[in-house]
């Protein structure tokens, strides 16, 4: 009975919020205005138009451009022309793609990028009206109505039409198959055309006051039905039914200044007004301002035009040009009745609503639109934090802990935990599962609490992120420390089924496919096929940021949200995607998209619903809702417009097969897409073929510089990535004509005489070269002779230097051994004559180093060799072979060997170099031992030698200061003194 009791109460308050909340619209349309910032001269544009491609074309008081969605722009033709006008019309349109713009004195037609100024058929006291139809261009002054035919040459005008009425300063004129609409000050003309003469009008009529239009100026023309058109004045709209042949005041509209009036294609009366803003008709026949909090930031609006994508477009006082669009993403806040916008999570309700849970606390949105918040509800369990529906019953995890809410009671759960619970998930078993800081526990159907501790308690960080139900039984539990396992349960106890460490940071969401991929939400996108980890992020057109949940709709787009914005991405791309490829089917929905706020806070919980054919989204700043089948799965179809192309420091008008005279090498290029809405945000990447092959990286930017180009032909692609599978794109085809010399035949004559330089100049330097080689050789020859022979003297020096003792002069040991050698080869062949070897010894000569120093030992053999080397002549050879030991080969025997030596002897007397080492009168004196040898020898050098030394040996023997002879010497026995 209470259960009962309550349910009744809560019925009854649900009707009185549904009677007090107004249902929301399924779109709230936006206003975004352009002007200074975006290039237009002035903030004031008193006319606007859309041209067939969807561009809006700006006209007023020195404003004429067309605008791409980024930048107010016109070619540099059209810019020159409108340099001197101080203001003109935005262009009319004709069915062949030109544009027609009057002036006070002219008409001017734009076509194919070439500017024609034709003469009005009278001179213009004002700026000319003009209006096109399928057939001709229509011309309106104060001298009647003309008619140009589109195949007229350029200065035909045709006949006149009509006899012209006075025109006023605000004029409309409207042409169809059988009438002419002509709007002046205090009136409207109808002219019926004869439809066997197009230029030709039947009849005529006016309405005016009779028909009870206002007194007021007349300024706008819109067509309801054949013979019903809505008129605006500066007193208010009206409404003229050529069948009754009255017109009446629509409600609602007195003391309005009307400027213009528009249906839409959806069948809406727009009206543009000066000081009451945009006003709009609702179905219930009341009027819906549009000013400030819808984004329009100026009270007077003057133009009204529609585009081939349905957004309006607005020419104000005070803010540009503005559009009126339906975001893609409608969002609900606390303007809608929610109590605070910080939503944490979702849940799909039963009657096809939403549950809403976040800072204040539960509320439901109907399926209606209506927000009802559950405020006694709410100061129950405060912050939610997370939601998971189960049949009727709702459980709901706060900072209060966990309650159940069903048939609108709210019953509590009592459990003891650590912490809040921050996610919660329902297995294939019905069983409730939570986790948080304090680990991972579930429910069993006594709502008794378990807690799992395998294998938590074996881990440093315990924090798990988020549960989600596994396909196989039991849940996927994300970690804090990326780690990712499933957890299940046998006979009531948790067994771990798999566990893996997937990314470095924390596990926000996992989704499971049918075939056993898992989709892991980090930072980035992480794919697990087997052992295979696979991680997507901003190189491939994502994000790196935190992911926050996954849903998928039933046209195969999946969708992510995260901190960055909501992503949608083909689930075909996605499969079969490929790290380090770029995602060409990601789109990005962020607050140009309608968002407050881009950010999605909550993860491991449903934050993103899709149901039915709507998406839900909680954020930081409310509810989103999408309409997936009126937003669209698939992108507004759109294309790519060629702007302008700059080369050689001019404009050039663009075709779809381009051709540049020759000389041209940096090319600049410029693209746009429509401004529509639903095209904010989208990227660009280009290719030039052949010379770049690979899609560029993706920007946003719409233009692009090709520096010095080779003549050749190039195709020129660009592509805008809409999320779609085959994204649009648009080519150019560019042919540069090369120069002559840069033809083949013009080649082939610079090579043939380049060819003929090049020889004739490289017989020259042959020639050059030969001569100076010549030259060249000759000055080695003598350099090679000269330095032989500088060779040959310092091998002498050498030879000569490596056999002289550098103390005494004579030879060294090393040229004793030489010389001897050579006397003996000359004794062996009986060349030489009889020789002695005489060996002469310095006597005591180490007590003379001991008693005067070596510098002085030094100095008394070099005095000795001296004086030997007086006594000699140069075919005798002296050597010094020891420290203080010389010896000398003469070619002397018997009488005259005894003469050198007595001569030697009488030298060293001579020398009289004291010997204070011995005595004190002593002096230095010599040993001598000779030995002869006969020719040719019986016996061998060394031999000869000994026999020397033996008789030098004999003379120190005898007391020093001697010579010894040896037997062949034939001077006797004993020394000679």
């Amino acid at each position: 009975m209470r259960a009962v009791l309550s349910r009744g109460l809560w019925m009854l308050v649900g009707m009185w919020f549904a009677a007090r909340v107004e249902a929301l619209p399924a779109a709230l349309e936006r206003v975004q205005c352009f002007g200074l910032e975006h290039g237009l001269l002035l903030d004031a544009a008193f006319d606007v138009k859309v041209d067939p491609n969807g561009y809006p074309w700006a006209g007023g008081y020195r404003v004429m451009g067309r605008f791409d969605g980024e930048q107010f722009d016109a070619p540099d033709a059209l810019g020159v022309a409108f340099a001197a006008i101080k203001g003109t019309h935005a262009p009319v349109f004709a069915a062949d793609g030109s544009a027609w713009f009057s002036t006070s004195t002219s008409v001017v037609r734009w076509h194919n990028d070439a500017l024609t100024t034709l003469s009005p058929p009278v001179p213009l006291a004002e700026v000319a009206v003009l209006a096109a139809d399928a057939d001709a261009l229509w011309l309106a002054g104060t001298e009647g109505l003309y008619r140009r035919p589109n195949d007229a040459v350029a200065s035909d005008w045709g006949k006149r039409a009509h006899a012209g009425y006075p025109l006023g300063s605000d004029r409309r004129l409207h042409v169809d198959a059988q009438q002419v609409l002509w709007l002046r000050d205090q009136g409207l003309i109808e002219l019926r055309r004869d439809p066997r003469q197009q230029d030709a009008m039947l009849s005529a009529r006016v309405w005016d006051s009779r028909q009870g239009l206002p007194a007021a100026q007349l300024a706008s023309l819109a067509e309801e039905a054949p013979g019903i058109w809505w008129i605006g004045s500066h007193d208010g709209l009206w409404r003229l039914d050529a069948q009754t042949q009255r017109a009446s005041q629509v409600s609602g509209s007195a003391r309005w200044n009307v400027r213009d009036v528009h249906r839409d294609r959806l069948g809406r009366w727009w009206v543009a007004t000066a000081g009451a803003g945009l006003q709009r008709l609702e179905p219930d026949g009341s009027w819906r301002q549009f000013g400030t909090p819808e984004g329009l930031l100026a009270s007077t609006v003057y133009r009204i035009s529609e585009s081939p994508h349905g957004e309006l477009w607005l020419a104000t006082e005070g803010a540009g040009i503005c559009r009126v669009a339906a975001p893609v993403l409608q969002v609900f806040g606390q303007d809608q009745g929610l109590p605070n916008e910080f939503v944490h999570a979702l849940a799909p309700a039963a009657d096809a609503g939403v549950w809403v849970g976040g800072l204040g606390g539960l509320s439901r949105l109907s399926a209606d639109g209506p927000i009802v918040p559950l405020s006694a509800i709410s100061t129950q369990v405060g912050r939610v934090i997370a939601l998971q529906p189960q049949g009727d019953a709702l459980w709901i995890a706060s900072d209060q802990g966990l309650h159940r809410y069903q048939f609108e009671a709210l019953e509590p759960v009592p459990m003891a935990l650590e912490s809040n619970i921050s996610s919660l998930a329902l297995d294939t078993q019905a069983r409730l599962w939570l986790a948080g800081d304090f680990g991972l526990a579930w429910l069993d159907d006594a709502r008794r609490l378990h807690r799992v501790e395998t294998p938590f308690e074996a881990m440093q960080d315990r924090r798990i992120r988020s549960v989600v139900a596994a396909m196989q039984g039991g849940v996927w539990v994300g970690m804090d420390n990326g780690a990712l396992l499933r957890i299940d349960l046998q006979d009531q106890t948790a067994i771990v089924r798999w566990q893996r460490q997937v990314t470095p940071e924390d596990v926000r969401h996992v989704h499971e496919d049918r075939d056993g991929t898992l989709w892991v939400l980090s930072r980035g996108l992480y794919r697990v096929r087997g052992d295979q980890i696979d991680h997507f992020g901003q190189a491939e057109g994502l994000t790196d940021e935190n992911l926050s949940d996954w849903a998928e709709d039933r046209f195969g787009q999946i969708w992510i949200s995260s901190y960055v914005g909501l992503f949608r991405i083909s689930r075909q791309a996605l499969t079969s995607a490929v790290p380090g490829d770029w995602l060409s089917t990601v789109r990005r929905f962020d607050r140009r998209d309608g968002l407050r706020s881009a950010k999605s806070v909550n993860p491991g919980q449903p934050s993103l619903l899709v149901l039915a054919d709507e998406l839900w989204l909680a954020t930081s700043a409310g509810v989103a809702r999408m309409n997936l089948d009126s937003a669209g799965h698939e992108p507004v179809p759109m294309r790519i417009h060629w702007d302008r192309l700059r080369a050689g420091g001019r404009e050039w008008s663009l075709q779809d097969n381009l051709h540049l005279p020759a000389g041209i090498r940096d090319v600049n290029l410029t693209y746009s897409l429509p401004p529509v809405a639903a095209y904010r945000g989208l990227r660009f990447r280009t290719r030039v073929l052949p010379i770049q092959p690979d899609w560029s990286a993706p920007t946003r930017s719409r233009d692009f510089s090709l520096p010095r180009l080779p003549a050749q032909h190039y195709r020129i692609e660009v592509q805008v990535l809409d999320g779609s599978l085959s994204p649009p794109t648009a080519h150019l085809e560019l042919n540069i004509a090369a120069r002559w010399w840069e033809t083949w035949w013009g080649l082939a004559l610079l090579l043939s005489g380049l060819f003929g330089s090049l020889l004739w100049l490289a017989l020259r330097v042959i020639s050059w070269r030969v001569n100076r080689l010549q030259r060249r050789a000759d000055e080695l020859k003598r350099e090679v002779a000269t330095r032989t022979l500088a060779l040959a003297k310092a091998n002498q020096d050498l030879a000569r230097l490596a056999r002289t003792d550098a103390l005494t002069s004579v030879l060294n040991r090393r040229g004793f051994e030489e010389s001897l050698a050579q006397h003996w080869q000359r004794l062996e062949r009986g060349d030489g004559t009889a020789c002695c070897l005489v060996l002469i010894d310095i006597d005591h000569f180490k007590r003379y180093n001991d008693h005067y120093g070596h510098p002085a030992g030094d100095g008394a053999l070099a005095a000795v060799a001296r004086v030997l080397s007086r006594q000699l002549d140069e075919t005798q050879l002296l050597a010094r072979i020891g420290g203080e030991e010389f010896a000398v080969i003469l070619p002397l025997e018997g009488d005259g060997l005894r003469e050198w030596v007595i001569r030697l002897r009488a030298a060293m007397q001579r020398l009289n170099l004291p010997h204070h080492g011995i005595a004190e009168d002593a002096q230095v004196t010599l040993s001598i031992g000779v030995s002869m040898l006969r020719s040719p020898p019986d016996e061998d050098a060394i031999g000869w030698l000994e026999r020397a030394d033996q008789q030098l040996y004999r003379a120190k023997q005898n007391g020093r200061d001697c010579a010894c002879f040896d037997a062949a010497c034939a001077l006797g026995d004993a020394p000679q003194r």
